[in-house]
């Protein structure tokens, strides 16, 4: 038998944890929720360890002292080997995760002041990488508690259906 790689070895170890804490959930046959969020939770594991390069994301420091004295002395190969791109790539990617869309609107005012743009029964119809508030309505999760998955999928259906008319309506008025 061939040896396995580290990615093979921490794959099976996170399927054999899931599978425990599936078998650990007393009332099984009518606990579905519990068991789909051990299985989205597998699932997320296993999609950060296959898309590592090197099956290790913890080896890499992230830490801004890293970054701003460390990173900054590499030379453009050691660079490269550590991070797996270049460092134009690397500060393209520092400037779309600093100026992503979830943070702009957090820091806007349309947020910070919505009393003043929307009355209590106005909202906006977002996706699930802005956060949830009192005038910005996203899908549920996965993992969300508050429905049952049947409940979950309706609505999400729902959103996704009243989000795609108003961007197709927004898009027709620019035509």
């Amino acid at each position: 038998m061939p040896k396995k790689s580290f990615r093979e070895k921490l794959t099976d170890a996170l399927i054999d944890e899931a599978a425990e804490e599936i078998m650990d959930i007393e009332e099984i046959e009518s606990d579905d929720d519990a068991v789909d969020a051990v299985i989205d939770e597998l699932a997320d594991n296993i999609s950060v360890v296959m898309e590592c390069r090197r099956g290790v994301c913890s080896t890499i420091p992230k830490s801004d002292i890293w970054r701003n004295n460390i990173l900054t002395t590499l030379d453009e190969d050691r660079f490269r080997q550590m991070l797996r791109v270049d460092r134009d790539q690397y500060n393209m990617l520092v400037h779309l995760i600093k100026n992503d869309d979830a943070r702009i609107y957090r820091n806007s005012s349309l947020f910070q002041q919505n009393e003043q743009y929307f009355s209590s029964l106005q909202w906006i119809a977002g996706d699930s990488a802005y956060p949830l508030s009192g005038t910005l309505i996203t899908p549920y999760r996965s993992n969300a508690r508050q429905l049952d998955r049947n409940g979950r999928i309706a609505f999400n259906l729902r959103h996704i259906q009243d989000k795609h008319e108003k961007d197709n309506a927004l898009n027709d008025r620019r035509l």
